[in-house]
């Protein structure tokens, strides 16, 4: 285990034929929701919560530093742990932004990157606060939820650290097919079920 200023990473070979050489898990070292339904900030809450159609949104953000140098970045998975769920009826569609731009975990809101600066359109949705989706998926359960990401972006932000702003996930089900699911956050008691980004990698 290596802990770092903002993030912990666990380091090992991958087995079981796969293609990358190394694995890291990474925990992040920023998240928060943003909530149309609940004003104010949610960075010291132990939950994260993401409910559709648009109407709560989670931010997180990983720090890539501690990888070693020359990690050629394979693969990338972020998981969430789902502890609850508002119905068991519909299903949680989750669509992965990259965020484009700065926010504070303590300040950001529905309307607010940071003190002072909005977000171009409220939940993070302009155009100059997040770029193409990058990953999906959809549960109706609770327990480990996975969204392989498209490892590129990720590796962008590896070699540029200046844009990487995490993530923006946001509950894009139809209008009639309503649930929020809670995702224990960084804030939670137990570091096992924290959200983790998985990286596979190779070194030259």
């Amino acid at each position: 285990l290596v802990v770092l200023a903002l993030a912990t990473l666990l380091f090992g070979p991958l087995t079981g034929g796969a293609t990358a050489q190394q694995q890291a898990v990474l925990a992040p070292a920023g998240d928060t929701t943003i909530s149309s339904w609940i004003p104010g900030t949610h960075g010291d809450e132990q939950n994260l919560w993401v409910r559709q159609p648009g109407i709560s949104s989670t931010l997180v953000q990983f720090d890539l530093s501690g990888l070693p140098p020359g990690a050629q970045i394979v693969s990338a998975k972020l998981r969430l742990f789902a502890s609850a769920a508002s119905n068991t009826t519909n299903r949680l569609y989750t669509t992965a932004y990259p965020v484009t731009r700065s926010w504070a975990e303590d300040e950001a809101t529905w309307g607010l990157a940071s003190v002072g600066q909005p977000w171009e359109a409220d939940g993070a949705t302009g155009s100059s606060d997040h770029s193409d989706p990058v990953g999906w998926a959809w549960t109706n359960a609770l327990g480990w939820l996975d969204l392989e990401l498209d490892h590129s972006v990720v590796a962008g932000w590896h070699s540029d650290p200046s844009g990487n702003h995490g993530l923006l996930l946001r509950g894009e089900g139809s209008a009639n097919r309503q649930v929020a699911y809670w995702f224990l956050s960084r804030d939670h008691t137990n570091p096992a079920v924290q959200p983790q980004l998985i990286l596979g990698y190779d070194l030259p």
